[in-house]
């Protein structure tokens, strides 16, 4: 059975609501012209700012190093691993921020002229950040569930995810417990596993 026809319905629709969405469409249009969108977080560096240089200008096989912090501290232990470096950073610094993320606000499809559709993704300004305690936690957390689920030292694990907090959370849980990470990106295409 047809549905009945609404002329109210309609004319809300198609009389009012477009016309107003289009007119304010073409509004932002022109304000996005004239006042180009700049969101600039002082935390963050200059987007022309040198973030890495080599070590040896003299030699271009040595190691890069970060500009912007100019306190980094070499490792003294060779033997050191990474969960025991991260631990020190935790005791250093504890209650600082660390992990920052922002929330998703959309999600749209763009299609690309040779037919692939990638997802752009719409952020907020805003970092919402996690304390470096707060990472420790979930870490170990983490590690102790994998050790609860039968997972042991030298069995080997694949991270399959995004670039992301809790992909890092992931690692750092595997390196406490000694577990080495076999990492696994979308981007690397088509893949054969040979078992």
């Amino acid at each position: 059975m047809a549905d009945k026809f609404d002329l109210k319905l309609f004319v809300f629709r198609y009389i009012l609501i477009t016309p107003f969405l289009f007119i304010v469409s073409i509004i932002d249009f022109l304000i996005g012209l004239i006042v180009p969108y700049k969101y600039e977080d002082p935390e963050l560096p200059d987007k022309n700012a040198i973030l890495t240089e080599l070590t040896d200008k003299t030699n271009p096989n040595s190691p890069y190093r970060s500009t912007m912090a100019s306190d980094l501290v070499r490792l003294a232990d060779p033997n050191t691993n990474i969960y025991e470096e991260f631990t020190k950073c935790v005791k250093a610094y504890w209650d600082k921020k660390t992990l920052g993320i922002r929330e998703i606000l959309s999600i749209d499809d763009e299609v690309q002229p040779n037919g692939k559709v990638f997802k752009k993704y719409s952020l907020s300004s805003n970092y919402k950040w996690t304390s470096y305690e707060d990472v420790y936690k979930r870490v170990n957390n983490l590690s102790n569930g994998l050790l609860s689920l039968g997972l042991k030292s030298n069995d080997k694990i694949v991270l399959f995810a995004e670039t992301r907090p809790e992909w890092l959370v992931s690692a750092f849980a595997c390196f406490r417990i000694k577990v080495p990470v076999v990492t696994l990106y979308s981007t690397l295409g088509k893949l054969t596993f040979l078992i």
